[in-house]
């Protein structure tokens, strides 16, 4: 069972997603598959130099370094660090990123909202510890360069299609080994020369996702495209 996110996570992370391989009829049709880019945890070796967010190169194995380093911190009793590296993620000026490749008014909805949550990245640390406590010790890391990436979110299609300065989108999840479901956490970018959280972005929808069981936009379209076929008739 995946554990109860922290308290104020909900639009950090999204969980319940599904694996590659699996049956989409044979579960839930809201479930996600997940990418094939898995690499395993990194383990510490008790050093925690200083380090921010410009220390890791822009690149899906500069992300998992970072995410890695810090559940490291966390996991070898330097939460106070791992917050420290956390709190790096969140953008420096808001309104300026978001205007600047989403244009007006959009950007400046996105911003408004970006605020409203970025407050909570720390929340991050306490997530990831308890995720990597509950046993998931994978990170999987993705990076989605241009719109319609059947292994992109809804969510994530949409931004790339209406940015007016468009920059690679990243995604981050938690996953347990041999078990079909973790946590995705998106989206991230490269920006002031590190990395930081731009968030869901959910204003990029033109129309409301589900709020019944899930919300249809947080799935990978290649799933997206599945869930709107209809099953089969039985025989």
């Amino acid at each position: 069972m995946i554990p109860t996110p922290v308290s104020g996570m909900t639009q950090l992370a999204n969980r319940n997603q599904h694996v590659p391989d699996t049956t989409l009829w044979g579960v839930r049709r809201v479930a996600v598959a997940f990418g094939m880019t898995c690499l395993l945890l990194a383990c510490g070796n008790g050093s925690h130099s200083s380090k921010d967010s410009s220390s890791y190169a822009d690149s899906t194995e500069g992300l998992h370094k970072l995410i890695a380093d810090i559940v490291d911190r966390a996991r070898d009793g330097h939460e106070d660090k791992a917050r420290e590296l956390a709190r790096q993620l969140k953008l420096r000026d808001p309104r300026a990123w978001f205007v600047e490749h989403f244009g007006t008014p959009l950007g400046e909805q996105l911003a408004r909202n970006y605020q409203k949550v970025s407050d909570s990245i720390d929340q991050l640390v306490p997530l990831f510890t308890k995720l990597r406590g509950a046993g998931y010790h994978k990170i999987v890391v993705e990076r989605f360069d241009k719109p319609d990436d059947p292994a992109s979110v809804a969510y994530q299609s949409m931004a790339l299609n209406k940015m007016d300065k468009r920059t690679p989108l990243y995604s981050v999840r938690m996953v347990k080994t041999g078990e079909p479901r973790g946590f995705h956490v998106w989206s991230f970018v490269y920006a002031n020369d590190g990395f930081r959280w731009v968030g869901k972005m959910t204003a990029v929808a033109d129309g409301a996702g589900s709020a019944l069981e899930h919300d249809k936009n947080e799935l990978r379209l290649r799933e997206l495209g599945q869930a709107k076929t209809p099953s089969p008739p039985e025989p």
